[in-house]
């Protein structure tokens, strides 16, 4: 099952690539400068001498091994954030270019393996928790929150990714952020190109300036300038500011 898990995951994501590649190169053409007959332009000596960023994605979904399940569900939990769902299996065209090419990335997949790539209806921390308390084992692949990702991880729920020798967490198409949080040598979740909707919102900190004069905090501005603004630096300023504000001896959402 970790090899077949794997071997699914890479052609959602080398899919993507593909799918990708047609747009371009019809744009490529389109866009083309004509030329004369027996002269060459720089620019087009540069377009030729660069390599083609999908081909290689390509190469890699050629090479994915052929399986035939059956027509068998392949079940994959998502969040409930604005979006998540489109991240796998829309319901089909509406013209929108995002939406166009997952489904027919999905429907590729669909076909290579005969399968049935389908969310689950249960919210993806709700479907991991019944899943494991019920013994059932149709949840393949599930899009978790990291935070959320972490508890799993240490409940036994979820497999070690750097043991699905399948993998190559890599990969361009893996994010490189997250697969450098491995800890002990173990990574349990990792981001990629199937995942998109994390692109479509901005986490924004505030703070409150009287706060901060009344408990002498150096200028936060001038902090973030001169690039000494990090996760630490916010912890020490958080801890300094806190305060025990309705006496009830331990820090809570009224403090």
């Amino acid at each position: 099952m970790k090899r077949i898990l794997s071997l699914i995951l890479a052609a959602l994501l080398l899919t993507a690539s593909a799918v990708s590649c047609s747009d371009a190169s019809a744009e490529t053409e389109t866009d083309a400068p004509v030329e004369t007959a027996g002269t060459e332009s720089a620019e087009t000596v540069a377009q030729d001498s660069e390599p083609d960023k999908y081909a290689y994605a390509k190469e890699m979904y050629d090479a994915i091994p052929q399986y035939n399940l059956d027509g068998g569900d392949f079940m994959i939990a998502t969040s409930d954030f604005h979006g998540a769902d489109t991240e796998v299996c829309p319901e089909g065209m509406n013209g929108e270019g995002v939406n166009d090419a997952i489904y027919l990335r999905t429907q590729a997949v669909n076909d290579r393996f005969n399968i049935k790539i389908k969310r689950s209806p249960d919210i993806v921390n709700d479907a991991i928790s019944k899943m494991v308390t019920s013994g059932d084992d149709s949840l393949k692949l599930a899009f978790i929150p990291l935070e959320k990702a972490l508890i799993f991880a240490q409940e036994g729920y979820l497999i070690d990714l750097m043991s699905v020798d399948t993998l190559n967490l890599t990969e361009a198409w893996y994010d490189q952020g997250t697969y450098g949080m491995q800890i002990l040598n173990k990574l349990y979740s990792i981001n990629g190109d199937t995942n998109y909707v994390d692109e479509k919102l901005t986490y924004v900190y505030t703070f409150n300036k009287e706060m901060a004069q009344n408990t002498q905090l150096e200028n936060i501005y001038d902090v973030v300038r001169e690039g000494k603004w990090t996760v630490e630096k916010m912890i020490s300023m958080a801890e300094i500011c806190a305060k025990d504000l309705n006496g009830d001896g331990k820090y809570g959402k009224d403090d």
